[in-house]
């Protein structure tokens, strides 16, 4: 059978791009991660004795290799005092029973004739030193319930060794909530028995609630070495008695009209007006800082709020250097503070529809240098007879050692200022190496010159403060 050129070429040419399209492509290819997105965790911090796993699934044509490294060296069985399984198959490295010597950076390499990658994980591994219970931030959290629901607390408990749990309720007894020792007044609701897990432990449950139901609960926690506990606070409400439907009706013998009206009582129990705000709890800070715990709330009637110290009314006499309450902004400041600050402040802000609080823990760090801290108040402005003695008192607070100038204020020319811009003063007494007496001084058989401005300059290498008092001198 003749065939025309045209169709000859045509079927060469078929049969050339059928053998190439049908020709096996060239798989050769480079290691690659097959699941990337798995290994975006490298940090990996585990206690002690748990049983670790470092994956580094990959692919490649042929199929590459995977060696393990520690530390950037060939990580070998024998390095290791437990050793370590290898499973090939899945990628995956093994350590069980992790020790601290285990920490430290482990690198995989995967590779064959047409590339390499590596992927580095860091292990820290932390030492099971026994501790007191770890309560989880958070919890319990305040409640706020209608009377005859049911409510739920909840408290996680971390601990090694194994802890007992209780949970109380705080209590007055002869209208206070605090006993003489400073203790607070408590009843204990519910308490780990023979039979009880940790889990049934870590609920509270309240049942049908009433009024009486209402006040701070506390989950307590202890074991060999010591105790934790978290509270929290339920508030008990009704809906208002005067909500709903008010019918007029107007009649005469011919007839009868009538209209309602719905009564919706807008009453709120407060709440918290930006709770994300209030989150951090702790406030670590150096001595001398100034401090502003701040509980923003919302209600109707508008609630009023009150600040506590370690459970017991918090008032400015309570602090040597007094503190501000700035109502308007739910704020209490407490400037230049003391070790002797430390403790846990909680708000209560409250209507007649309920009560809510929030307790910020106050750390304060007294070993951080600072400049010196004068008392509020002092010295203070002394009124005297011609003839008399006259004290004028400084207490200082100050780590390091400060040194304590009393200056006065005098006039030089008609002027009680330098060109400067700095008073004129001249130094009446300064603190010795010796001195122990510096934060007073003492005027004797005062006259009319002595009337004027006093000055108590504290200073260490940090910096310093000053205050100032008047002394007036009558006949």
């Amino acid at each position: 059978m003749l065939m025309r050129p045209s169709i000859l070429l045509s079927l060469v040419l078929l049969s050339q791009v059928l053998r190439t399209e049908c020709r096996p492509a060239n798989t050769d290819e480079a290691p690659q991660w097959a699941h990337p997105e798995k290994m975006e965790k490298k940090l990996h911090a585990v206690p002690a004795s748990k049983t670790v796993k470092f994956r580094c699934q990959a692919s490649g044509n042929p199929n590459p290799t995977l060696k393990w490294y520690k530390n950037g060296m060939e990580f070998k069985r024998d390095h290791r005092i437990r050793g370590f399984k290898v499973l090939d198959h899945v990628w995956t490295i093994i350590m069980e029973s992790v020790v601290p010597s285990d920490k430290g950076n482990y690198t995989c390499v995967v590779e064959n004739q047409y590339g390499s990658i590596n992927h580095t994980y860091q292990l820290d591994v932390m030492e099971r030193s026994p501790h007191r219970p770890i309560l989880q931030a958070g919890l319990p959290a305040n409640r706020t319930a209608v009377v005859g629901s049911d409510v739920e607390f909840e408290c996680k408990v971390f601990s090694v060794p194994q802890p007992h749990i209780q949970w109380l309720k705080h209590i007055e007894v002869n209208g206070s909530r605090v006993g003489s020792d400073g203790v607070p007044y408590v009843r204990v609701l519910k308490t780990a028995g023979l039979n009880t897990t940790d889990k049934e432990m870590e609920i509270l449950q309240l049942r049908n609630v009433s009024f009486d139901d209402a006040g701070e609960y506390t989950c307590l926690a202890g074991n060999s070495i010591g105790f934790s506990h978290q509270s929290a606070w339920l508030t008990v409400f009704e809906v208002p008695s005067d909500k709903g439907n008010y019918t007029c009706v107007v009649e005469n013998q011919y007839g009868s009209i009538n209209h309602t009206h719905q009564l919706d009582v807008v009453a709120m129990a407060p709440q918290w007006a930006h709770p994300e705000k209030m989150e951090k709890k702790l406030h670590a800070v150096p001595a001398s800082k100034t401090v502003k715990f701040r509980c923003q709330a919302s209600g109707n009637p508008n609630p009023t709020v009150k600040w506590y110290k370690n459970g017991r009314e918090f008032k400015r006499d309570h602090r040597i250097r007094g503190f501000k309450v700035l109502d308007h902004v739910w704020t209490i400041i407490m400037e230049s503070v003391v070790p002797s600050d430390k403790g846990n402040y909680t708000c209560v802000v409250e209507n007649q529809y309920g009560s809510i609080n929030h307790t910020y823990q106050l750390e304060v760090m007294e070993h951080c240098p600072h400049r010196p801290i004068l008392q509020a108040g002092l010295p203070a402005n002394r009124t005297a007879v011609v003839g008399s003695d006259v004290e004028f008192e400084c207490k200082v607070f100050s780590d390091p050692q400060p040194q304590i100038q009393w200056l006065k204020h005098i006039e030089v020319n008609g002027s009680r200022v330098g060109s400067d811009g700095l008073p004129y003063v001249r130094v009446l007494k300064h603190s010795g190496v010796n001195s122990s007496d510096a934060q007073v001084l003492a005027l004797y058989n005062v006259t009319e010159e002595e009337s004027g401005e006093y000055i108590c300059k504290v200073s260490n290498y940090i910096g310093e403060a000053n205050q100032s008092a008047w002394l007036t001198v009558t006949r």
